[in-house]
């Protein structure tokens, strides 16, 4: 109801399933939380908005039979103490042996983004799941140098604790800036257009007769964040 107050069309929703298979009394199933979900998700129109994201594949793979519309983000840890691709418990039975690779058993399970922790990620498997045309987002990258290794390496977006580090990698690197709005009273206040001259981000509107206008097309940020 915020976001639509703001006319903010901007605005996306990244939602993410807290849900632990190894601890089924600590919530309700899989089932009905996809199944609730999604409710308030098509309830407040939101479907060409929103992107689900779990560790949990088992509710990423009901998501994907239920509204195929909403791309799914495969979030996988492989660490000394954590590993959620270990056996198949996490991963709606999926394993790694059995495909080869992680971007593979991503593409396999039908995600749309592969999100993996900045540990695990080489640059030939960021390569190998962009061919498979998969994204890659890794998390939670914070050191100025990592931001810089993973933007060389072309991955597809990052997620950060510090995104004023992150914008100072995208200055570093040339990246466009720009962000591309509808005519909306939010989107042309004094406050919506400060704030991006403040980021250094150059502000540009459709055209009130253009297809995205008239379509009501979200607006979208080109590269705010690389």
């Amino acid at each position: 109801a915020r976001v639509k107050g703001l006319d903010a069309g901007h605005i996306r929703f990244n939602i993410e399933t807290k849900i632990n298979p190894g601890l089924p009394d600590d919530t309700v199933g899989p089932e009905a939380m996809v199944n609730a979900l999604l409710t308030v998700v098509r309830e407040a129109g939101m479907v060409p908005r929103v992107t689900i994201q779990s560790f949990d594949w088992r509710t990423l793979q009901l998501v994907q039979k239920l509204e195929p519309r909403i791309p799914t983000v495969y979030l996988t840890i492989q660490t000394a103490n954590t590993d959620n691709l270990k056996d198949g418990t996490w991963t709606a039975g999926f394993k790694l042996a059995d495909h080869g690779s992680v971007p593979k058993m991503v593409k396999a399970a039908g995600g749309a983004v592969w999100s993996p922790n900045g540990g695990a990620v080489t640059e030939p498997l960021v390569k190998e799941a962009q061919a498979l045309g998969l994204k890659v987002i890794p998390w939670t990258v914070n050191a100025p140098a990592e931001l810089d290794k993973f933007m060389a390496w072309g991955v597809d977006g990052l997620i950060s604790d510090y995104p004023d580090r992150l914008r100072e990698a995208v200055q570093k690197r040339g990246l466009p800036r720009a962000a591309l709005s509808d005519n909306g009273s939010a989107m042309i206040s004094a406050e919506f257009t400060g704030g991006l001259a403040r980021l250094g981000v150059t502000h540009h509107t459709t055209l009130p007769e253009t297809p995205e206008q008239n379509g009501k097309q979200e607006s979208f940020w080109g590269q705010i964040e690389g």
